[in-house]
């Protein structure tokens, strides 16, 4: 599609029967400054069987300060949707939110500005702050948080470090990166609802292979809302199993020394655990201690029955 002299922002929405969620969502972008750029909202129903076409139709006939595209995409799968939304872009920055955030208040003001201080061909992420449906557990330390789709790497610009790269919940790209290597894999994506996040792992990956930068953003905050069921025990063993599997999955076109190595660094872990676990049980924080332990577990006995082919990985 031919873009506009312009500069002009696509922002591209999935949703799935969550009308509730991306009520709050289109709240939030409702009251951004726009400033004089042309920026359009891409809202992908994914054949959703609640109102959500009715509730994007309304925020359309009520928001007059962009353009809002109704888009429905009858094939379920997240990068299918996010697929449909690139190809009926028209901005020459595109950028990827889920349903389930809201948006700082000066999110498109700092996103302008990111668009017209980096030239050439690039991708990259925002921050993303958890924002817990009710308190947050005490147990829920800091180590967990990126098992929750948390992104906080400080306050400013920089790449994403080598083993870290944005979550589909908040990217952004130049528009030029999907022309020069195409759309986002979906051939395994429906593996699991869980396994989302593999495919734009391997697309980020592919990018710094041909050395497009990856960057963070600190401005382009969002809050994502986490249900209950996100936070308790069992969710985040299987968070833990994924990222563990993603990391075999990396390492088997290797040899094996690669992936044993990844058994080999649980020691030191092991190891730095126990003194974390030395410093919460001095400062009275004992209800840290077991889950801690109990992830390095997890992690452990999953690698070793991967590795001794006592489970299928």
């Amino acid at each position: 599609m031919e873009r506009t002299e312009k500069s002009l922002i696509s922002i591209i929405v999935p949703t799935r029967n969550r009308a509730h969620l991306l009520k709050s969502f289109l709240e939030s972008l409702r009251i951004q400054d726009f400033g004089e750029d042309k920026v359009e909202l891409l809202a992908v129903d994914n054949a959703s069987e609640d109102d959500t076409r009715a509730l994007i139709e309304d925020f359309a006939g009520d928001c007059r300060r962009m353009k809002v595209r109704y888009l429905y995409e009858p094939e379920t799968g997240m990068m299918r949707a996010r697929n449909r939304g690139i190809r009926e872009a028209e901005g020459r920055f595109l950028i990827f939110l889920d349903d389930d955030v809201m948006l700082h208040r000066d999110y498109i003001l700092h996103a302008r500005k990111a668009f017209k201080d980096m030239p050439g061909t690039w991708a990259g992420g925002g921050k993303i702050i958890p924002v817990f449906e009710r308190q947050k557990p005490p147990w829920l330390t800091k180590f967990f948080m990126p098992l929750l789709a948390e992104v906080n790497l400080g306050e400013k610009v920089r790449e994403f470090p080598k083993n870290r790269f944005p979550f589909g919940i908040n990217m952004v790209f130049t528009h030029d990166v999907f022309e020069r290597f195409g759309l986002f894999p979906v051939s395994g994506e429906k593996r699991t609802e869980d396994w989302i996040s593999l495919p734009e792992k391997k697309y980020f990956e592919r990018l710094r292979a041909e050395g497009i930068p990856v960057y963070y953003f600190p401005d382009l905050m969002v809050w994502h809302l986490l249900p209950d069921d996100y936070v308790d025990r069992d969710y985040i063993r299987r968070q833990a199993e994924i990222h563990y599997r993603m990391k075999l999955n990396d390492a088997a076109g290797s040899r094996g020394w690669k992936k044993w190595r990844l058994l080999l660094r649980e020691i030191p872990k092991w190891i730095g655990v126990s003194g974390v676990a030395v410093y919460y049980l001095l400062s009275t924080q004992w209800e840290k201690i077991k889950p801690l332990y109990r992830y390095r577990y997890w992690v452990t006995r999953l690698l070793w029955r991967c590795l001794t082919g006592r489970e299928i990985c």
